[in-house]
């Protein structure tokens, strides 16, 4: 499993710079040479050889494998970022995590792009630690989809005025509870409650003299 972004590797070594008398000797290597030119494809340019030093630390550095490198490029340039200093930064988190296969990248990239609209309609700017919260089971346990998750999300800012996950969880254990898993289901649930508590409450009987 991918190791929690709150336990981050520690560098204490400086990265290495590479001359080009080196890289020519990397570049033997068919699979170093296969991740060149598939990395000038994806950026559609043919790579200085400061990109070069910079992507050969990737591997040699960040430690990443050759394949893990390329799915990051690719997700990258997807992404519009063809900027290899903003992948190196992508490198050292993925290389923090732990990530050392193509299924745990791939992984992490899901769990990313479904986490990053949840924080940020929290106001919050990283990705979530396991202490934080527990967004899987919203996904797997409630199935609750997307909009649910924003508009508790919402609600909680709205009440709390500051990012709160066990509000969150609080609301979607409610809803989840009633059997409320379309905005549709919301809307009733809120008519419901509202016409509720709009009923006058009976007064208790007085006894006694």
């Amino acid at each position: 499993p991918v190791t929690s972004p709150s336990a981050k590797v520690i560098r204490v070594e400086q990265k290495p710079t590479y001359s080009p008398d080196e890289l020519n000797i990397y570049s033997r290597d068919p699979q170093i040479q296969h991740l060149f030119s598939c990395a000038a494809q994806y950026l559609g340019q043919v790579l200085s050889q400061p990109n070069l030093s910079t992507l050969y630390s990737f591997y040699d550095y960040y430690r990443l494998p050759s394949d893990v490198i390329e799915f990051l490029i690719q997700y990258c340039v997807q992404n519009g970022h063809r900027d290899l200093r903003y992948m190196e930064r992508v490198a050292q988190d993925w290389s923090d995590q732990g990530i050392q296969t193509l299924e745990q990248a791939q992984m992490y990239i899901k769990r990313l792009d479904v986490y990053r609209p949840i924080m940020k309609s929290l106001g919050l700017n990283r990705y979530p630690s396991d202490e934080d919260c527990g967004i899987d089971r919203w996904l797997s346990q409630y199935r609750m989809p997307m909009e649910l998750l924003l508009e508790a999300c919402r609600r909680t800012r709205k009440r709390t005025n500051a990012p709160n996950f066990r509000y969150v969880e609080g609301i979607l254990s409610d809803w989840h509870s009633k059997n409320v898993h379309t905005l549709q289901e919301l809307a009733a649930a809120d008519t419901a409650y509202e016409q509720q508590n709009a009923q006058p409450r009976e007064r208790p009987s007085r006894t006694g003299s």
